[in-house]
């Protein structure tokens, strides 16, 4: 739209040769930073959303860890009171 603006024939009539070509310049100038910076911004929307992504397996990780150090300390309890039958029945039996 704006590129079709500049090149109409109401803005070259109204201006002169040597201003319309820098007004010409500048605005084909600020067309090209605005679609670098849309390329930025496309970048840095996708590495959001890579970011939100890591958190999420991150913190699936975490709940594993969890799970396993739970599971971990209930087989050690589990061993523990295992030994504790052992060293009883060892101790019933000796007497």
């Amino acid at each position: 739209m704006i590129r079709e603006l500049i090149e109409s024939s109401t803005i070259r009539k109204n201006l002169s040769k040597c201003i319309y070509v820098s007004f010409k310049k500048v605005i084909l100038e600020l067309l090209k930073e605005l679609d670098e910076m849309n390329k930025r911004l496309k970048e840095l929307d996708e590495m959001n959303k890579r970011l939100k992504e890591m958190e999420e397996e991150a913190a699936a990780l975490r709940e594993m860890q969890a799970k396993v150090e739970k599971e971990m300390g209930m087989v050690a309890i589990t061993m523990e009171m295992s030994m504790i039958s052992i060293c009883q029945s060892k101790c019933i039996s000796s007497i």
